[in-house]
C-alpha cells in the first residue's frame, strides 16, 4: 500500500539531479556554519552517542583551527569535515562516515 503511494508521488513530482544540486546550493548559501554543525551534532548523537559526538566535533574543530565547532567558518569547513570523518570512521565505522559525508555535502 505505502509503496504504491510512494511510487505515485515519485511519478507525479519528477526531480532531476540538477534540481537537487540547485536546491542544495541555495540551502548551503542560506545556512550558517554554526547551523550546519548543529545538524551534524544531531546526526552524530544518534549514531555515536551525545558525549562522543561532542568530543568528535570538538577535536575536528581544533584540527580545522577553530576554537569551537560552532565557530568553524566556511573556509575551514572542508578540513573540519575531513577530520570529523576520520574520527567518526575510527569510532563508528565506514557506513557512518559515508552518511556523514553525504550529510555534510548536502549542508
Amino acid at each position: 500500500m505505502f509503496s504504491d503511494m510512494a511510487s505515485k508521488l515519485k511519478a507525479a513530482t519528477p526531480v532531476s539531479g540538477a534540481d537537487i544540486q540547485e536546491a542544495l546550493f541555495r540551502w548551503e548559501r542560506q545556512t550558517s556554519p554554526s547551523r550546519r554543525v548543529e545538524y551534524l551534532r544531531v546526526y552524530l548523537s544518534r549514531v555515536c552517542g551525545t558525549h562522543i559526538a561532542g568530543r568528535a566535533l570538538g577535536l575536528a574543530a581544533k584540527e580545522a583551527k577553530a576554537e569551537l565547532p560552532e565557530l568553524v567558518e566556511s573556509g575551514q569547513w572542508r578540513k573540519f569535515i575531513a577530520s570529523l570523518s576520520e574520527i567518526v570512521g575510527g569510532i563508528c565505522g565506514e557506513p557512518a562516515v559515508l552518511l556523514l559525508q553525504s550529510i555534510a555535502s548536502g549542508i
